[in-house]
């Protein structure tokens, strides 16, 4: 489950991500600042986005090595 990709849209995908990437509960997730919890997907994703692109590579380079 902490392995899930942040894409998937679901209802409430983008507060579930967080609530587990942070350990917390949905209610320290409503008392934290709107702009924490932004900066905190932002972080997410970029995060995200760098891992996908950095295992395109490694299996570009697997590849190449055969």
């Amino acid at each position: 489950m902490h392995d899930a990709r942040y894409e998937v849209q679901t209802r409430y995908g983008v507060e579930i991500a967080i609530m587990q990437e942070m350990n917390w509960s949905y209610a320290d997730l409503m008392a934290t600042p709107m702009e924490l919890v932004e900066e905190a997907m932002e972080r997410m994703t970029a995060r995200q986005r760098w891992e996908r692109e950095r295992r395109k590579r490694d299996e570009a380079r697997s590849r190449n090595k055969r």
